[in-house]
Parts: structure tokens; sequence; C-alpha cells
């Protein structure tokens, strides 16, 4: 019975004014989900009055979700046929099959663990739930969670891939595209650091790195800008459910510039922003790519060791940026290092480079906003009067009033 209402769908919201509508959830678990993320039912469970029978449900999830769910599913089978011939029994028993061994091959996929579950609903689902703009694309969002039941999503990027690849179903306006997808791309990018490296992306992903991130954004932009020019125009694009996407290319990997790019069923490669088949074999000349790096907090980091350290501890740990060789004993180092290539704290101002470019500590970006974008700066005045000296940064007040006025920590 449990696969026929999977067939039926029968679950939709019984709140008449509910923006969803009476679009059928996927599953039981992503209708009760809706109930508890948009209804307020997560927070007590209250008996309410059955908009099917009119009758009290009765108080619990349990009373509350069987008495509305009974009401739903009596409706669906209602709806069926009175006979069935035996053509279609065979033909169900066949779909059935297929389902089955389909849910076979995906419950041996290794799937996301409880805590990197936690940290994408906390870094990614729920920030943009919560930003009032995106609220078209929320149907993308509450998806997520059942992808991820299902096993149809395993890893961090295709949670990247579903929300960035269906995007365009939403999209009204190019604007809301970019913020759909660059809102997206900088949850993402924050979520990377708290998961594993099999639970980043499948065995055969280009891996995560501060370059597959400028390029990803470069091509969210170009795409975004023929959807703009393309607004007037009628025409459709055919995509297929069913379709792979990819980023193939960019400045970091081949010097080529990346491509966003859906894979066909038979293998071509068509491109999101020209909609044209690309040769993805196509020979390029490598191109040599300049990258900042900031050292000094590692090398000024002063937490102590344990006295008697695991080996695992002592082993080196390694860079995963492609190109990149270095190695470092702590842990604590190698994130420190590697948010010198991620640089995730990006500055609010579009047209500053460092909007794209980013910081590689909340401070420094914090700093850069102060220096460069604030109305009203914060200001720093010489403490010994009626010295005139001031600056904008804390570090070049203190700096200065220990060489003119012999000031010293002590005396704070």
């Amino acid at each position: 019975m449990e696969h026929l209402y999977m067939d039926l769908r029968p679950w939709v919201c019984h709140e008449a004014a509910c923006e969803y509508g009476n679009d059928p959830f996927h599953s039981r678990e992503d209708w009760i989900h809706h109930l508890a993320l948009q209804h307020g039912f997560d927070s007590g469970w209250h008996s309410i009055e059955c908009p099917f029978c009119l009758e009290p449900t009765g108080s619990g999830k349990v009373m509350i979700v069987k008495h509305l769910s009974n009401h739903m599913e009596e409706i669906s089978l209602a709806s069926l046929p009175a006979g069935v011939d035996s053509d279609s029994d065979d033909e169900s028993l066949s779909i059935a099959s297929e389902h089955l061994e389909s849910a076979e091959a995906k419950q041996n996929l290794p799937g996301l663990g409880p805590k990197a579950i936690n940290r994408i609903h906390e870094h990614i689902l729920q920030p943009l739930l919560a930003k009032p703009t995106l609220k078209d694309f929320e149907p993308i969002v509450l998806g997520v969670p059942r992808q991820i039941r299902s096993k149809e999503i395993i890893c961090l990027r295709d949670v990247e891939k579903a929300l960035i690849f269906y995007a365009p179903e939403r999209t009204k306006t190019a604007a809301s595209y970019f913020d759909f997808c660059l809102t997206s791309i900088l949850c993402i990018q924050a979520t990377v650091e708290y998961l594993s490296t099999h639970e980043q992306t499948r065995t055969e992903d280009r891996p995560y790195s501060n370059g597959y991130f400028i390029d990803l954004r470069d091509q969210i932009l170009e795409y975004g800008r023929q959807l703009y020019t393309a607004q007037d125009s009628s025409k459709d694009v055919d995509v297929d459910a069913k379709d792979e996407i990819k980023l193939i290319g960019g400045i970091a990997e081949t010097g080529r510039p990346a491509e966003l790019v859906r894979v066909t069923k038979d293998g071509n490669h068509i491109s999101m922003a020209t909609g044209k088949v690309i040769d993805v074999e196509a020979p390029v000349i490598p191109s040599l790519s300049e990258q900042q790096e900031d050292e000094q907090e590692i090398l000024n980091s002063m937490a102590r060791r344990k006295k008697n350290p695991p080996p695992e501890e002592l082993a080196p740990k390694k860079c995963r940026e492609p190109g990149c060789n270095k190695e470092f004993k702590r842990p604590c180092d190698l994130t420190k290092h590697e948010k010198t290539h991620s640089r995730p704290w990006k500055c609010p101002f579009p047209t500053c480079k460092y909007h794209s470019f980013g910081w590689p500590t909340e401070s420094k970006m914090d700093r850069h906003i102060n220096d460069k974008h604030s109305e009203a700066p914060v200001i720093y005045e010489c403490l010994y009067k009626p010295c005139p000296y001031k600056s904008k940064r804390e570090s070049n007040r203190k700096q200065h009033m220990t060489k003119a006025h012999g000031w010293t920590s002590d005396l704070v």
C-alpha cells in the first residue's frame, strides 16, 4: 500500500491560504516537514479543528499527522477506478519492481551523516528560506531534504547542483536568478569547511577550492546576463530534468573561461549560457594564476600541543587546493591556510574587487569595509591630548602611541 501512496501523492497542505497551494508533496515526510517549518507546528503540536471532518484532531504530532493523513489517503483511494485489468496489474508490478531496484541501489550509496545534514540545514537551507527575496525559489530549497533522504543527494556538490540547476525553472528576472544563485554559492562556500572530503564531492568531481568558486560565480554572472538580454524573448529552452549539470574548464583549472553545462543523455555538453553544444576536448593553452596568501596568522599562532598526541595527529595535513603542496602539522593551521585560498569573507559591495576575491578572516573584511566603504568610519584618536594623530585602524594608533609617547599595554 505504501508504494501506491507514493504514486498517488495524496499529501497536500490543509491551510487554504498557504502559498504552496494544492500542489501535492512528494512524500509524507515532506508534508510533515512543511507543516513544522511553514505553519509553526514544530513549536507545539496542539489540537486543531480538522478541515475535513470539523472534529478536533487531538494533541501531539502523531495524533495530528495520523488524523489529517487518514482523510487525504482515503480521498485519494476513492478516486481510483473500481476495476483494474490484468495487463495494468502486470505493468504496475513491473514499474514497482523497477522502483524497488532503484531504491535498493540508492540505499547502497554512502549517504550524508547526521552532522553533515545539520550543517547543510544550518548554513544553506535555513539562510535561503529566511531571505524574503528568494520566496520564488522556496520549492527548490524545500525539496533538498527529500533528495537527501532518498540519496539523490549524497554530498555537498549534489546540493549545489540541486539548487543551481533548477533555479532557471523558478526564475522570473535575471536579478532574482543572480540573487538566488550567488546567495547559494556563498552558503555552500561557508559550509565546505564543516564537511569531510567524501561529504563534499563525489570521487569523479572537481574538488572545492577558491578557483572553483570563482569559476562558478563567473559562469552564473554570464548566464544571468544572457537571461537579462533574453527577458523579452519568448524562446523556451528544452531542459530534461535527467540532464547532468557540470562546471568544466575555468581559468584556475585549464586557462579557459568556465562553462556551466548540461550533459544530455547522448553525451553532448550544452552551454547553459549560450545553449550551444561545446567541444570539451578542445585543446587549451594553460595560463598562470596568481594566488595571494596570508600566512602571518599561522606563524603567529601560539596554541599549545598536547603532551602525548596520537600518531595520526602528528601526520602532516596537506592543503586540498589544487597546485598547492603546503603541509601543516596541526589541523587548525591547515584550516587557516586553506582560508587564504577560499577567502570566504566577501565584501558586500558588488563593485568592489573583494566582493568576489574576499578575505581569509572576518576581522580583515570588517577592517576593509570600515576603511573603504563606511560613510562614517570608526576613527581612533591618539589618547595623548592634544596630539592630533588619528587613524581608521586601532593597531596603527597603538603603534603611534608606542613610538611617539612611550605607551605600553600595561597602561590600559
